[in-house]
């Protein structure tokens, strides 16, 4: 049986959802890559702007002198395990840095939904096909039993 749809011209119905469900592992693959960079991506944002955060703490917290402070506490116990090298600086240079940190992840979540899209569009056309064999198979069944019983 043959479909008439111009891309897949040729193949039959098996052929064309065999190709239909490779492309949409192949997509699945994509999303789950693009799924997981995403999460690594904001984990090392989340770090780098957690440490900013305890250095701006122990930058105010020294500033006004106020050693008792809950921040001087938080950044006495944290402190020690902060990097000022890597810290976001909160001005418009910073802020700058960390949206350009920021859009590694947000590009892999934009692939993400355009590769769920894929996948989802593909299977929805093994779906079509599916129905269509099973509503030609149907008919033939009708052509079958009017002609066995002569309506």
């Amino acid at each position: 049986m043959k479909l008439p749809d111009s891309k897949n011209y040729g193949l039959t119905m098996l052929e064309n959802i065999n190709n239909y469900r490779k492309a949409a592992k192949k997509y699945k693959l994509y999303f789950v890559v693009c799924k997981m960079l995403r999460m690594l991506f904001l984990i090392v944002f989340s770090l780098f702007l957690l440490n900013s955060l305890i250095v701006l703490i122990g930058h105010n917290a020294v500033y006004e002198q106020d050693y008792n402070s809950f921040t001087a506490k938080i950044y006495s116990y944290f402190g020690q395990y902060t990097y000022y090298e890597y810290a976001y600086k909160f001005d418009s240079k910073g802020i700058f840095l960390m949206f350009l940190s920021l859009s590694p992840a947000l590009v892999c979540f934009i692939l993400e939904k355009v590769n769920k899209n894929k996948m989802y569009n593909h299977l929805g056309e093994v779906v079509k096909i599916e129905q269509q064999e099973k509503a030609e198979k149907q008919q033939e069944r009708i052509y079958e039993m009017k002609s066995l019983y002569g309506i």
